[in-house]
């Protein structure tokens, strides 16, 4: 976790120096005497072979960009890898594999459509940079937060089994059975359906959360925090190459 939070941080410095990149050309003034823009500079004075220009054709401050951007989404795709991978081990040892589609349907869905809205209304309402660090950051520090304090503290801020079952009436088992489905032995709650699943979600409400902020990020990582970028620093002669 403490990798995810330092390669998110390097997504966000890079994405400030492609912000700036693209800012210091844009704000750049005309020469003297000049009413329009002077005209890309032009490809390097050596000939390209015919293999770079099929395969590598970028040239000059180009190449900058495109190491950037290769660079974000590179870092973009690492965390996702990562926390898809611990969301689902987390849930599936603390909570049984029951409990993803409960998750999907009551947690992720609800919380999907809240950040539609929430990005709709910030959209109108920021510039393109704004938009990009409001919508990175809470991703960001979420990571860190449960990196740093709810992850080594969970057993204290967590509710107990026995507190669980007393509020939701599920009964406790000498057993120790959870009672969904044969699975046994998770986190001691007994019960079955649809209320074991949630006395076990309660009982591991910090890895709910992490396995729901993870949906979201890997829904919203490539599609906004990359594409977006992209397409706003990259025009679209460039972009055909």
């Amino acid at each position: 976790m403490r990798l995810t939070s330092l390669i998110l941080l390097i997504t966000i410095t890079i994405v400030r120096s492609t912000f700036t990149t693209k800012r210091s050309k844009v704000l750049s003034p005309p020469p003297p005497g000049s009413l329009t823009m002077p005209p890309p500079p032009p490809p390097p004075s050596s000939t390209p072979s015919a293999f770079r220009s099929a395969v590598f054709p970028i040239y000059g401050p180009e190449v900058k960009k495109f190491a950037l951007l290769s660079s974000i989404k590179f870092f973009i795709v690492f965390v996702l890898t990562i926390t898809r991978d611990t969301k689902d081990t987390l849930i599936v040892t603390q909570c049984g594999a029951e409990a993803i589609a409960f998750l999907k349907v009551y947690g992720v869905i609800p919380a999907a459509t809240a950040f539609i809205a929430l990005y709709g209304f910030m959209s109108s309402r920021l510039s393109k940079r704004a938009l990009y660090y409001g919508t990175c950051l809470p991703f960001f520090l979420f990571f860190v937060v449960f990196d740093l304090a709810i992850l080594p503290n969970k057993d204290l801020i967590q509710p107990s089994a026995a507190v669980v079952e007393k509020v939701l009436g599920l009964g406790i088992g000498s057993s120790g059975s959870s009672g969904i489905s044969g699975i046994s032995g998770i986190s001691g709650i007994s019960g079955k359906g649809a209320r074991a699943i949630i006395g076990l979600l309660v009982s591991n409400w910090t890895s709910a959360l992490f396995y729901i902020v993870a949906e979201l990020y890997s829904s919203v990582s490539i599609g906004i925090l990359f594409w977006q970028l992209a397409n706003d620093v990259v025009p679209i002669q460039q972009a055909k190459r």
